[in-house]
């Protein structure tokens, strides 16, 4: 079944919401996140059955468990990784799968303006190639700074990239490459 309008009107709600509490508060909300999760599921048994739902569930699990492995390993909040599987609860997959690529592209982007903004791109490019070669070789592992860690407002990333997918999904908005 397609993305309809309900679902549509869901996401977009929900990431705008979501994208203003991460800007101005620096938190994304279980109080948003949580039911709009349910509703997307809700939605999907509603409009398109057990099959249906069956395609949201996998979405919501697509969006949550990249997420949480990068949670895990303290490179991204709770909040995030609620948001993105909640998207994935309302979007269902396949397009999720595209939200999740949009919004890691987006989230790039958004990185490395705020380093840039701060003027700290080059010692964050630093610390993630010294991250990446502590994990590949036998070397004695320095622990980073916190305090050397630019924290992003990934909601935004999470907001943008998620609608761009499903804007994309419209014929009238397609962006080849």
């Amino acid at each position: 079944m397609a993305f309809d309008v309900a679902e549509r009107v869901l996401l977009y709600g929900v990431m705008i919401l979501c994208a203003a509490s991460d800007l101005a508060t620096g938190k994304i909300y279980n109080h948003i996140t949580y039911p709009a999760a349910i509703l997307g599921l809700v939605l999907a048994l509603v409009a398109g059955g057990w099959t249906e739902l069956g395609q949201h569930v996998a979405g919501f699990s697509i969006g949550f468990v990249p997420f949480f492995v990068l949670f895990l390993l303290k490179g991204m909040g709770g909040g995030d990784v609620k948001l993105m599987a909640a998207a994935g609860a309302i979007m269902g997959y396949p397009l999720i799968v595209a939200g999740f690529f949009h919004t890691i592209l987006v989230g790039g982007v958004v990185a490395v303006s705020v380093m840039l903004w701060k003027g700290v791109l080059w010692r964050g490019v630093r610390n993630a190639l010294w991250t990446m070669i502590t994990w590949f070789l036998p070397v004695q592992t320095r622990k980073l700074d916190p305090a050397n860690s630019q924290k992003i407002p990934f909601g935004v990333a999470i907001a943008l990239g998620t609608i761009w997918a499903s804007l994309e999904s419209l014929t009238l908005f397609r962006f080849e490459w």
